[in-house]
């Protein structure tokens, strides 16, 4: 069984009645019925699995000795996909330095009131390029 609780005799012979199949294997139909196997070797179960595409999710596997239970598999490693930093000299290639936006000193309040209109000078009329 999974976990750490160990079987009684009367328990194991129960679970294993065959000698030659030391892994059970259960998945449910419906709420009430269920299919048991028993299975000689962990290859045989891995089969079964593929043959009928079933999820880890979806069975429980009991092992009479865990001496049987097969080694944990690793979990991968998450790794983020960002490209690498580049060197200060490829920086400085590769992207113009941002320009900072100077802030003035003075800054205008801002008044609830409209601002009154000023009277716009008439803009004056160029006198035409003389020619040389």
């Amino acid at each position: 069984m999974e976990g750490k609780k160990r079987l009684t005799k009367e328990e194991r012979e129960k679970y294993f009645p065959y000698e030659l199949f030391p892994i059970r294997f259960v998945y449910p139909i419906d709420a009430k019925d269920q299919v048991v196997a028993h299975f000689q070797c962990q290859e045989h179960v891995d089969k079964y699995v593929a043959r009928h595409n079933m999820k880890e999710s979806d069975y429980l596997i009991w092992y009479k000795d865990d001496s049987l239970r097969p080694a944990p598999k690793p979990k991968p490693k998450r790794t983020r996909k960002s490209r690498p930093k580049p060197t200060a000299a490829e920086a400085s290639i590769a992207e113009p330095a941002k320009k900072v936006k100077k802030t003035s000193s003075r800054t205008r309040k801002k008044t609830t009131q409209p601002v009154a209109e000023t009277k716009s000078t008439p803009k004056r009329k160029r006198a035409p390029r003389r020619k040389a």
